[in-house]
């Protein structure tokens, strides 16, 4: 064969060579990218970390100041409390003092109470935030303890010529279908002091935010079914359901996103002229989750409002 048939092809003059070239110098450029990206984003994780254990540190003192300042102004208004209520009460120092002293001593009275409310619920809520709630679960009778509470928020309720009905039919979980009767008895394994908390500040919030001469109805279910209620979240066949209905002004969408977050203040849809401290709810919220149950609310503007505790039917103690 003859040299003259053969024709020399340079290597870079070959079009699948080059393309391989072409492809191998963009696949070291992506490599670069990422490296340095992957680089940049542990420095950014390590920065973040750094930050988080500061701000839990941060936290963690905030807790700390707040307990420590509640609990030394909770003795000073204790007993600012108890003078302004003696004056007020004592016949003698009543008759000696004039109509608008008179009035400023309960003005005194009033507002140093409303200010140990909150300092107490400080109190609460550090200890929870700061992941010092104990809990001593027992099994306890539900109906007992509702029974007690209402008795106790009866006088409250007096004062606005409220009622407190217990045992009342209740429209809770999204549909306008009336609940059935309450449950004869029920046993829950609670811790007994929290759950009476998680009571207490549901009553007296249904009857500081409702009208005079409205109703009250508080009632406990038995779910034969599944359903929804009408946040969305489900409940099971078996769960427990306690409902806690006003016929207040209710709550609108957007005062129900802050409802359950600290010192949340609502907007002024609310009409009622009460104070309010903004944590009761953030405290009830909290206990709820510590005993691994759920707080769900139904309310529209105008309607009243009932909120329902759940009580999973996996966490009920066996007949």
């Amino acid at each position: 064969m003859k040299s003259g048939n053969f024709r020399r092809i340079r290597i870079d003059d070959d079009p699948y060579y080059n393309n391989v070239t072409r492809l191998n110098n963009e696949l070291t450029n992506i490599q670069r990218t990422l490296m340095k990206r992957t680089a940049d984003l542990e420095r950014k994780t390590a920065e973040l970390q750094e930050q988080s254990k500061e701000l839990e540190h941060l936290n963690k003192l905030k807790n700390e100041m707040m307990g420590m300042a509640a609990h030394d102004l909770r003795s000073p208004l204790s007993t600012i409390m108890a003078l302004s209520e003696l004056l007020t009460d004592d016949d003698d120092d009543r008759e000696s003092l004039s109509e608008n002293q008179t009035n400023f001593i309960r003005d005194i009275h009033r507002a140093s109470q409303f200010m140990l409310t909150l300092i107490n619920q400080m109190l609460d809520l550090s200890q929870i935030e700061a992941g010092s709630i104990s809990m001593d679960t027992t099994d306890i009778d539900l109906v007992k303890h509702l029974k007690r509470s209402i008795t106790i928020h009866n006088m409250m309720a007096a004062k606005k010529r409220i009622t407190i009905r217990f045992g009342s039919r209740s429209p809770a979980t999204g549909d306008s279908a009336a609940m059935p009767p309450t449950v004869g008895t029920a046993i829950i394994s609670a811790d007994a002091n929290k759950f009476e908390q998680i009571i207490n500040n549901l009553l007296s919030n249904a009857i500081k935010y409702s009208p005079e001469k409205t109703t009250v109805a508080v009632s406990v279910e038995y779910c034969a079914s599944p359903g929804k209620f009408a946040d969305g979240q489900p409940f099971g066949s078996g769960d427990l359901l306690i409902h806690f209905q006003d016929q207040g002004y209710g709550i609108s969408s957007e005062n129900q996103k802050k409802l359950f977050k600290p010192f949340s203040k609502l907007s002024n849809t609310i009409k009622s002229k009460e104070k309010s401290t903004g944590l009761g709810l953030a405290i009830t919220g909290r206990i709820v989750e510590a005993h691994g149950w759920s707080i769900h609310l139904k309310s529209e503007i105008g309607t009243g409002s009932v909120f329902t505790i759940r009580i999973p039917a996996k966490l009920l103690p066996e007949p």
